[in-house]
C-alpha cells in the first residue's frame, strides 16, 4: 500500500544519504538521475552538477568505459 511505498522510499533515501560508498543511477540515455554526496565528491563536483547531465558531460575521461558497462544492464 501507500505506507509501504513511503517506507521503502525513506529507506532508499537513507541509503543514498549515509552510504560510505558512491552511489548513482542513470536513465536510458545515460544521464544522471540520482547521485549521492560521496559519488559527487569522488567526481569533484556538487550533486546538482550531475543531475540531468550525461556522463560524457560530467566524467568525459571515463564515459566510454562506463557506457560499455552500463549498456548491457539497460538493454
Amino acid at each position: 500500500s501507500e505506507a509501504r511505498v513511503r517506507d521503502h522510499l525513506a529507506e532508499l533515501e537513507q541509503t543514498y544519504r549515509y552510504a560510505p560508498v558512491g552511489l548513482f543511477t542513470f536513465d536510458r540515455a545515460l544521464r544522471f538521475t540520482r547521485i549521492n554526496e560521496r559519488m559527487a565528491g569522488i567526481n569533484g563536483l556538487p550533486v546538482e552538477a550531475h543531475l540531468g547531465r550525461s556522463m560524457w558531460e560530467v566524467v568525459p575521461h571515463i564515459a566510454d568505459h562506463l557506457a560499455g558497462v552500463m549498456r548491457p544492464v539497460l538493454e
